[in-house]
């Protein structure tokens, strides 16, 4: 189950790059605006044969370095919260795992820190007032103001929801088949003011673009 994201990662990165090829997004959208949100399916499935499912009480984070842990904090309920919502909108039934589910949700939130330096010269960088660069011209040394800079970072989240199918499938391990999946790229960030009105509306999104998801 360790690789179960591979797959699924590499298409989505692929139609990420494809869809950054054209101008920066950040010169005329603000983050929101400029949210991605992926969905796969597998288009053997009826979802309507399922009308059950688990999800998860905490969710998976995997940090840039490898580190694996779950979590549980107020953007993680309110992810589980909301898929509970939208999974009621489309009909189906929570239950307890001990109620043997058709399905079973799990997320995962992939971070990722970024840091950079900025740098600004020098005020003019010193000068002599005599070479008229500055009027009136007089003589005399004028110093300048010294350069700096400072270093910054922020974080991003981009968030997996993984659907499973416990029933049998033909030709396919049940446990590890997954007939639906989600991709949110960096809806969450060091900004927690935002975070809140993302996870709830790129959720949202996710079950408005899967019709097929939904008990007839």
């Amino acid at each position: 189950m360790k690789n179960r994201y591979t797959n699924f990662i590499l298409v989505v990165l692929a139609l990420v790059a494809f869809a950054s090829c054209g101008p920066d997004p950040a010169e005329s959208l603000s983050s929101e605006e400029s949210d991605i949100v992926v969905t796969l399916y597998s288009d053997t499935t009826n979802f309507s044969r399922y009308s059950t499912y688990s999800i998860v009480d905490s969710v998976l984070t995997i940090n840039d370095d490898g580190e694996r842990v779950r979590e549980l904090g107020s953007s993680e309920e309110l992810m589980i919260s909301t898929i509970i919502t939208e999974m009621a909108k489309k009909g189906y039934t929570k239950v307890d795992t001990s109620a043997n589910p058709d399905l079973f949700i799990d997320l995962a939130v992939l971070k990722m820190t970024s840091t950079g330096t900025v740098w600004y010269p020098g005020y003019w960088g010193g000068g002599y007032y005599g070479g008229c660069w500055y009027y009136p011209c007089w003589g005399g040394y004028y110093p300048g103001y010294g350069g700096g800079g400072y270093t910054y970072s922020y974080e991003t989240g981009s968030v997996v929801i993984d659907l499973f199918s416990l029933k049998g499938e033909l030709d396919v391990i049940e446990q590890l088949f997954v007939p639906w999946n989600v991709y949110m790229q960096g809806i969450l960030s060091s900004n927690t003011l935002t975070n809140q009105s993302r996870i709830t509306k790129n959720i949202q999104r996710a079950f408005n673009q899967s019709p097929y998801l939904r008990i007839n």
